[in-house]
């Protein structure tokens, strides 16, 4: 999936993962790439829109820091595993959940081929 997303032009930064797996410093890192990138290179005036990729709720004191500062907030990911306030309070909800086989699968397979049964 995170090549998928670099071919399509995305910026991704993976995390390391402590003894337990569980990855590292990443709502964090994501909140503050997102709130400097709101001061360097996003104007409200003109329209800009924050678009997080994530469905934790500890992300509602940034969205609603953007807000104020006059920009909208999109969010995308799966449903099931978005915090309702946080899709409650986003300007724009976008479920993932209908795009999973275009995500998750090869690029170019179709998901009606896919697994080929030959």
């Amino acid at each position: 999936m995170w090549e998928r997303a670099r071919s399509e032009g995305f910026e991704v930064e993976v995390f390391s993962r402590n003894v337990a797996n569980k990855e590292k410093q990443v709502d964090s890192s994501i909140v503050t790439t997102m709130l400097d990138d709101s001061y360097e290179h996003m104007k409200s005036d003109r329209g800009d829109m924050a678009v997080l990729v994530a469905g934790d709720g500890d992300y509602l004191p940034s969205m609603r820091s953007l807000q104020r500062r006059g920009f909208r907030v999109r969010v995308v990911f799966w449903k099931h595993a978005t915090s309702r306030e946080l899709r409650d309070t986003a300007n724009e909800f976008v479920e993932l959940d209908p795009h999973f086989d275009r995500l998750t699968l090869p690029h170019g397979h179709d998901s009606a081929r896919w697994p080929r049964q030959d």
